[in-house]
């Protein structure tokens, strides 16, 4: 198989269309088997909660959410403004805003939600300047 760096193809439209390439198709087929053979072997090596008690660890301690939840108790003991993204992903959790190819990258729509959030959050706070805040938004 035939390999040709991203960069070149984009650089140099004379390559064509990886894209639609049988080798760019193989690529990918292979590259999704990885991604869902990594997410199953991952899966395996999570541990349950009855196995994170038999460790002496609390389930609520080992979630995947602590670090940003203890960064955010962390900011607001501190009065440090912060963006708390989790709550606002969740709010729109019916709208398609992660990428079906992993479900965790955002999708346009992922994007503005967090650009509109971040953009409500700063103005609410005094930190964009008066010509950002008063400038029409982005259609």
């Amino acid at each position: 198989m035939k390999y040709i760096p991203l960069k070149y193809i984009k650089e140099d439209p004379a390559v064509g269309n990886a894209d639609s390439s049988e080798d760019a198709r193989e690529s990918t087929g292979m590259l999704e088997r990885l991604v869902s053979d990594l997410r199953g072997q991952l899966a395996e090596l999570s541990p349950g909660a009855e196995t994170l008690r038999r460790a002496g660890v609390s389930p609520a301690d080992y979630a995947a959410d602590q670090p940003n939840a203890r960064l955010v108790a962390f900011a607001e003991r501190r009065a440090i403004p912060i963006l708390d993204a989790r709550p606002v992903l969740a709010a729109h959790q019916q709208e398609k805003i992660y990428w079906d190819g992993d479900g965790e990258h955002w999708e346009v729509r992922g994007h503005e939600v967090m650009a509109e959030a971040t953009a409500d959050f700063l103005a609410g706070r005094g930190l964009l300047g008066a010509a950002v805040a008063a400038a029409p938004a982005a259609q």
